[in-house]
């Protein structure tokens, strides 16, 4: 087994080489368990398929079926039955608004949900013409993006079982109403009493069905928060004329026991025994809130993960007016918050002109992301990284900048880089030199051994000795070349399994060995040599484990550490030769190979330090 330590790499504002996770809370309709709903999701980027089925499928009693085109979808609905559609706007040949048109015409009336990336408003007022359901924007955080679109397919699917229930007779739609799961009540008369209504109903509520159609029209009353019933009233008001009226709403509802509970009503106008009354369907959305809840716990808690990072953070409005900042800028900036809070960039640097090349203000002109490397008028030399802000429905409200300090790492890595160009000049040479002359020697070689006879002539075996020493000649040039590459190309942020998979993927050798990736998500700061690196460890165990049969990468944290991990389970290294396994022309080929390698680990460990200490906040150096 070998390991590779460093200090993390900095990348995202979490200060952490791992890509961040998220845990997502979908909530479902009510808190009893409910049959799983079949969800057809219609988009043309596979890899988005495969990542939003799983999250949807997290804490949601759904089952996700794919397709990447408008054909593939109807063609896998000619032979499945689906509760709801999800689909893009954008894809080749036919697009979302296409597909929906087609369903329609085909007198399909299965929940449609537009989930898209596209914010235009021109797009969802045709795609709610068209019939759509609702409308999703993917762009925003995971949160609350999957959130919004596992609560919208719960909800279409609820109002489709409700319109079909008011679709069928009498007798039939009093059979699906009372073994629905959703309470659901016809209400009539000012004040309103209750003419029907289901079990569930009663059950949210803590009233048996018997007792619950026995309420009085004040006890009915008393069944909403003090605080909500006029606007509920007004509501049931409106309906009974036929005026127009939101068709759903969230309320407190006052259980039997006095404890208070979310809900959601879906109502609309009927005749009911021939006079007015309304319908209305109640979800107990009491678990959501909590969810709620909790999203706004978690977005606090976000910003304390802001204020504890060494990158400089702010939130810039459409203004470019500064409305948060974390506290290592502020630090930085040597200004307490409310000195930042309010200000441009402008008025507290004390500039006359904005900077042309500041993220920030491209993105707020784009729209899109940007960054740039950005030298301040102090000499400072900051990497700056904006992200835009979007609401619901995919419009900009401002942008987060995101600023890391490079001074000293950018001299660093000048000094490196010119002294690199020298010796790359030099190396590059003396390499062309000798090869040349070793062309020459191997030509008269092969020469020799064209007019030797016999092949065991002390002539002819001192020629295949120098024919090897030849070979092992260019083996040294080559690790030469590498060698001189190390620590001089520029550093960037590397997927360590896709970098991985890339190396391994060279070898035909890998197919009966079984290759075990996980380093999936995890980024380091370093450079393409880190393929040769991987290439490298994977040569030497086909060629020296022997009986081989898996080969594993991870990694492991250890406080500020890092340690990536490389094994095999092949024959083993004798402890005899453990010690001297990495020196210098050490083993069975050139013995340059895992002395190469391990040269390679001292020089990222190395890298790592070096930028976590150039990354530290100005107070705690």
């Amino acid at each position: 087994m070998l390991t590779m330590s460093g200090a993390k790499g900095l990348q995202d504002s979490n200060s952490k080489v791992m890509e961040t996770t998220f845990q997502p809370v979908f909530i479902v309709g009510t808190s009893e368990k409910k049959d799983s709903l079949r969800i057809l999701h219609v988009d043309d980027d596979q890899g988005f398929l495969e990542v939003s089925k799983q999250i949807l499928t997290i804490e949601n009693n759904f089952e996700i079926d794919t397709a990447s085109s408008v054909d593939a979808a109807f063609k896998k609905m000619e032979s499945q039955t689906y509760d709801a559609v999800i689909s893009d706007y954008e894809m080749p040949q036919k697009n979302g608004l296409d597909f929906l048109k087609e369903l329609r015409q085909q007198q399909s009336d299965i929940p449609f949900i537009l989930f898209t990336g596209k914010g235009r408003e021109e797009v969802v007022v045709k795609a709610l013409n068209l019939g759509a359901d609702s409308y999703i924007n993917k762009n925003g955080s995971p949160e609350t993006v999957y959130c919004e679109l596992a609560d919208a397919i719960n909800k279409t699917v609820e109002r489709k079982k409700s319109r079909n229930l008011l679709a069928t007779s009498e007798s039939k739609y009093r059979t699906l109403v009372e073994k629905s799961l959703q309470g659901i009540m016809i209400a009539q008369g000012d004040p309103p009493r209750v003419a029907f209504a289901n079990a569930s109903i009663g059950k949210i509520l803590g009233y048996s069905l018997e007792e619950f159609t026995s309420l009085s029209p004040a006890k009915v009353a008393a069944l909403i928060y003090y605080e909500d019933r006029t606007i509920f009233f007004n509501r049931f008001k409106n309906r009974l004329e036929g005026k127009q009226a939101d068709k759903s709403y969230e309320f407190r509802a006052v259980r039997k026991d006095g404890s208070i509970v979310w809900m959601e009503a879906f109502a609309t106008f009927i005749e009911y025994e021939g006079q007015p009354a309304v319908q209305a369907m109640f979800l107990d959305i009491n678990e959501r809130k909590k969810a709620e809840e909790t999203l706004k716990a978690a977005e606090r808690e976000k910003r304390e993960i802001l204020d504890s990072i060494r990158e400089f953070v702010a939130y810039f409005d459409m203004n470019q007016k500064i409305m948060w900042a974390n506290k290592a800028l502020c630090n930085w900036l040597n200004l307490p918050a409310e000195k930042v809070i309010g200000r441009t960039c402008l008025e507290i640097t004390s500039q006359s002109k904005p900077c042309d090349h500041c993220p920030a203000v491209k993105t707020l002109k784009t729209g899109q992301s940007e960054n740039a490397e950005v030298l301040l008028p102090n000499g400072k030399l900051l990497w700056m990284d904006a992200y835009p802000i979007l609401d619901k429905m995919g419009q900009m409200q401002g942008v987060v900048e995101i600023s890391t300090d490079v001074t000293e790492y950018q001299k660093t890595a000048k000094e490196i880089g010119s002294l690199n160009e020298k010796l790359d000049v030099l190396g590059k040479m003396t390499r062309h030199d000798i090869k040349n002359k070793l062309q020459v020697i191997n030509n008269h070689i092969f020469l020799a051994e064209r007019h030797g006879k016999n092949e065991n002539t002390p002539e002819r075996m001192a020629l295949q000795a120098v024919k090897q020493a030849s070979l092992q000649i260019e083996a040294i040039l080559n690790f030469a070349k590498d060698y001189e590459m190390l620590g001089s190309e520029e550093l960037k942020f590397i997927n360590v399994g896709e970098i991985f998979s890339e190396a391994d993927a060279l070898f035909q050798g890998l197919k009966d060995v079984k290759v075990v990736n996980d380093c999936g998500g995890l980024s380091v700061l370093a450079d393409s040599l880190l393929r040769e690196l991987f290439y490298n460890l994977v040569d030497n165990s086909l060629k020296y484990g022997e009986k081989i049969a898996q080969i594993r990468c991870s990694f492991e944290e250890d406080g500020e550490q890092l340690r990536l991990i490389y094994e095999d389970d092949g024959v083993g290294i004798p402890l005899g030769m453990k010690e001297k396994l990495f020196t210098k022309g050490f083993g069975k080929g050139t013995g340059l190979g895992l002395y190469l390698i391990k040269n390679m680990m001292e020089v990222y460990a190395g890298l790592f330090k070096k930028m976590a200490n150039q990354t530290k906040e100005p107070n705690s150096q």
